[in-house]
């Protein structure tokens, strides 16, 4: 037993070596810095909030309503979401992740305990305790309404030059799905110097359910307040949009005519191409 424990303490002192060994010098030394500035204080500085388990909560109610729209412009969280976070990470409204107005909603790490080094999102969003999100439950439309679909507007930065400290991604019941240009998850280009960019879904295979979880779920290593020289591991999301779009088939469809005003509805005219 004695040896067993041994070789069990000799293999966690070596994975704990490896991710040291992988991290730069700049960040080993706010690792330093920060451990001084926790010991000085005698308490810890980031993550005063209790551990929440990373399960759907019992506070939101269905977006039955659409178009639904969130700009997070009350400083809060609407009753139709649900913030889930863990020990190492955290969302909330902040100004900082405001693309437009006031607020944003802002998705963050935390502290290096527990973070490995990932390769691959799998990899990283297994972290749980780094893992926080946003939930809602879609209750659509009856069929008919035409495609139902997300936007949002999106923003990330991450720290030390490590692009593998910040994941983004969305899932339906659970499962990671593709944004409209067949992405299944996002990360920045540069650690800080990304805008904001248009990030859109089509949610239309999943319109025909009674309901359906929709979860915005982000995976990042530090907090904002870790380092001086960057920003943190995070997402911001502004401008969420939930609506049916009525496409029309380009193919089909050309050369649009006008407007016409009746009775306070708007009609749009359209001629119909000659196909060949």
């Amino acid at each position: 037993m004695k040896q067993k424990f041994t070789f069990l303490l000799i293999g966690l002192t070596i994975s704990s070596l490896l991710v040291v060994a992988q991290m730069s010098p700049e960040e080993l030394r706010d690792i330093k810095r920060f451990e001084m500035q926790k010991d000085a204080a005698s308490t810890k500085v980031l993550n005063v909030a209790p551990p929440v388990d990373n399960t759907r909560g019992v506070t939101s109610v269905g977006i039955t309503s659409f178009p639904y729209t969130e700009d997070f412009e009350s400083g809060v969280f609407p009753a139709t979401m649900d913030a889930i976070t863990a020990s190492q990470c955290d969302v909330k409204p902040t100004a900082w992740a405001a693309e437009s107005g006031n607020y944003g909603a802002q998705f963050e790490g935390g502290f290096y305990t527990g973070w490995a080094a990932y390769g691959n999102v799998t990899e990283a969003f297994a972290n749980v305790e780094h893992v926080s999100k946003l939930e809602m439950i879609i209750e659509p439309t009856p069929a008919g309404a035409g495609q139902l679909s997300l936007e949002f507007d999106l923003k990330q930065v991450y720290t030390y030059n490590n692009k593998n400290y910040e994941w983004f991604r969305v899932l339906v019941n659970g499962n990671p799905i593709p944004d409209a240009n067949g992405n299944l998850y996002h990360q920045a280009s540069t650690p800080m110097a990304d805008n904001f960019a248009l990030v859109s879904y089509d949610l239309s295979a999943y319109q025909a359910l009674t309901s359906f979880d929709l979860t915005l779920e982000n995976v990042g290593k530090y907090d904002p307040g870790y380092s001086t020289a960057y920003d943190g591991d995070l997402a911001c999301v502004d401008n969420i949009n939930l609506f049916y779009a009525l496409p029309v088939p380009i193919s089909d469809w050309s050369v649009f005519i006008g407007i016409i005003l009746i009775g306070g509805f708007v009609f749009y005219r359209f001629r119909r191409r000659e196909l060949a």
